[in-house]
């Protein structure tokens, strides 16, 4: 019993002894603890790390509990201490800890340290992902302020502007926050990118006196103002900015170039935009297009022309309206070949529909004016069918007209001309030219009836009022023609007040002589030969100087035998001979027809009694004449001796040859050699009628004198 004693008193004696030695060392490892969380508490996170690592180690080597709360700690402290000295080990070793002791007190610091690291690293993802795992009410002092920041930081930089913003408002609601000009900065930014401008106004507005944040401000106060169309505004507050010392003093110089850009100051937006431009590190397709565009406004063409071709790439809308300005600059420096490929360009472009339209046309009226001429025809008739309510309309179809004419593609363009609603001044003028011209070519092949209609066209648009006194004309010229010579006459009398204002350009025939002249056959036609004869009167006296030769050589002689024949006819024989003579020194073409008329003068003054048939040989001989203007030659040169053997025979064998001047006949041999057959029928008439004279047979044929005596 006593041994049993003995041996629990052994044991518990050695029992005692080994806990006595566990506790104290216990107790010795403890306190080096301490001392190393209070060196980091103080901050000193390099002195206290030795001191953890030696008693995780000192811990990790004994048969402790490690459980134990005070492990756990130095574990997280020997990891802080290993972020705030910068430790590559830090993240591995707080990412172990919160791992590994997630009820523990620390672990929600561990996250946020974790979520601080990320931050660092600027891994924004990951950062807001510790983030929501911390219980920012477990967090005071500095870690709350920096996580504060950070998180909503961390927000921003990922674009989460609402949530961002909501953030940094509620950090901006304390004052003594070391984030708190920075909340209001990035609150405005975020409301800036929200495009809650007001709010963001707000938000820069508070800083503008602030020693961090008050240089750079300034430029979205003015961004701010210049998105709120507020233009004035942006130069009342840029403009005294820029003599301060500020930051972004070329991006304010742009929003200000832009501003009087929209102001229409293009001089003061010119003297902004380039020394953006100069300075700028990258310049924008907006900003070549818009500085190109003041340039242009201030007549600085070919400065305009090196910016805007830094856009002919463009397959888009700021593309198509750059090639358009560009195709303006390049007309108004006589670029025009430049000019038109460049509206080519926009036209093919179809962002701006009105831009196109324009386009077009200016590629069409350049290819017009630069002598494309199929171009321009093909382009200006897609134009008005796929625009016919354009603008350019009107100009458009009289350029297309301007082109018919010039191909001579008439009633085509009349055809289309007819379709429009209405018709401007310069397009009623191409119809009249038109119709004028297509009723001339009908009338040149004989085509009447379509030439009338097409002169009827031209005076529904009396414009130019040479060619509406040729329509009247030429009317009654076809009316003369179809022998409706009192229709003739009308028309003549329509044309009369019109003469003086026919041009050289439309015709160099037709005049008031040759208008009296007509006037002058139709009533000669009418026999009424009093009036004929009043009107080849006047057709003498004025083609008598025609500067027209045909006029002058071949319808002036005419006029003047008409006339001799008018008196003729009304017995005004020394009238008749006057003009029959005049045409004898005038004219050889006629001059057969008026010897032979003439020695009938002659006759009757020696015979005042004789009544027999010299109206029906005179008659006969004018019938020759058909038309006026144009009488057929070869038909006179080729009948006349024979009218005039006939006349002769007719004159002879009424026993007047007796009172016949033969001086006329001498006259009209000497200066009139036909035919053989035409020399011996004047023989034999001489011969067998005039023996009382002496004639030299033997120069009837090589001498230029018939002689005869008493």
């Amino acid at each position: 019993m006593q041994k049993k004693a003995t041996l629990l008193y052994v044991f518990c004696l050695i029992f005692t002894v080994s806990f006595s030695q566990a506790t104290y060392k216990q107790t010795d490892i403890l306190k080096a603890y301490k001392e190393a969380e209070e060196l980091v508490n103080m901050g000193k996170y390099a002195i206290a790390q030795p001191f953890l690592i030696d008693f995780i180690q000192k811990y990790d080597t004994k048969t402790l509990d490690k459980s134990n709360l005070i492990y756990a700690d130095a574990i997280f402290l020997r990891a802080l201490c290993e972020k705030e000295t910068a430790s590559p080990e830090a993240e591995k070793d707080l990412q172990f800890f919160a791992d590994n002791y997630k009820g523990h007190p620390k672990t929600n610091l561990a996250y946020f340290h974790l979520g601080d690291i990320a931050f660092g690293k600027a891994n924004y993802n990951d950062a807001l992902a510790f983030f929501e795992k911390v219980d920012e009410k477990t967090l005071s002092g500095k870690d709350l302020f920096e996580f504060q920041y950070k998180r909503a930081f961390s927000n921003f930089a990922l674009k989460k502007f609402a949530q961002a913003r909501t953030y940094f408002n509620e950090i901006s609601n304390n004052k003594k926050h070391p984030y708190f000009e920075e909340s209001f900065y990035y609150s405005g930014l975020c409301s800036y990118y929200l495009k809650n401008y007001n709010a963001a106004y707000k938000s820069f507005q508070t800083l503008e006196t602030s020693k961090k944040y008050g240089k750079i401000v300034p430029y979205y106060l003015t961004s701010i103002k210049f998105i709120n169309k507020d233009y004035k505004g942006v130069v009342e507050y840029a403009e005294p900015k820029l003599k301060e010392n500020i930051n972004y003093q070329n991006e304010i110089k742009h929003l200000l170039g832009n501003a009087y850009f929209e102001l229409k100051n293009y001089e003061k937006a010119l003297f902004y935009l380039e020394q953006y431009t100069k300075n700028a590190s990258k310049v924008t397709p907006e900003d070549y297009y818009i500085l190109g565009y003041v340039q242009v406004q201030n007549n600085q063409c070919e400065k305009a022309i090196s910016n805007l071709e830094h856009l002919s790439p463009l397959e888009n809308a700021l593309g198509q309206n750059a090639m358009f300005l560009l195709g303006q600059c390049y007309e108004k420096s006589g670029m025009k070949n430049e000019a038109r490929t460049a509206f080519l360009q926009v036209a093919r472009m179809n962002f701006d529909k009105t831009l196109q339209e324009d386009a077009w046309f200016d590629y069409a009226k350049l290819s017009y004016e630069l002598g494309y001429t199929n171009d321009a025809l093909v382009a200006l008739k897609n134009f008005v069918q796929t625009y016919p309510n354009s603008k350019f309309s009107i100009e458009a179809n009289e350029l297309l007209a301007d082109l018919f004419l010039m191909t001579r593609n008439y009633e085509e363009a009349m055809s289309i001309i007819d379709k429009l609603p209405s018709k401007s001044e310069k397009l009623k003028e191409a119809y009249q030219k038109m119709a004028y011209f297509r009723a001339v070519e009908n009338y040149n092949d004989y085509k009447f009836d379509a030439a009338e209609q097409f002169f009827n066209k031209s005076l529904n648009y009396p414009k130019s009022k040479s060619i509406e006194a040729l329509c009247y004309y030429w009317k009654a010229d076809m009316a003369y023609q179809k022998s409706d010579f009192t229709n003739s006459i009308t028309l003549l009398n329509k044309f009369m007040p019109l003469a003086t204002s026919v041009s050289s350009e439309h015709s160099d025939k037709v005049n008031s002589g040759t208008a009296n002249y007509l006037l002058g056959y139709n009533y000669y036609k009418k026999k009424d030969y009093s009036n004929a004869a009043t009107y080849f009167v006047k057709a003498s006296s004025t083609l008598k100087t025609d500067a027209n030769a045909n006029n002058q050589q071949q319808i002036y002689p005419d006029a003047l035998l008409r006339l001799a024949d008018c008196n003729f006819m009304q017995k005004q024989y020394n009238a008749a001979s006057i003009s029959y003579d005049a045409v004898i020194k005038k004219e050889r073409q006629f001059g057969d027809y008026s010897l032979y008329q003439k020695s009938i003068i002659d006759g009757i003054a020696e015979n005042p009694n004789y009544n027999g048939n010299i109206n029906a040989t005179e008659f006969s001989f004018n019938d020759v004449y058909q038309q006026p203007f144009a009488p057929n030659v070869s038909l006179i040169k080729n009948s006349s001796w024979e009218y005039i053997y006939d006349g002769a025979n007719r004159l002879l064998s009424a026993d007047y040859y007796r009172y016949s001047d033969p001086s006329t006949y001498s006259t009209l041999r000497e200066n009139y050699s036909y035919d053989a057959a035409g020399n011996t029928m004047l023989m034999d008439l001489i011969k067998s009628n005039m023996s009382k004279y002496v004639v030299d047979i033997d120069r009837i044929n090589g001498s230029n004198i018939i002689s005869g005596v008493d």
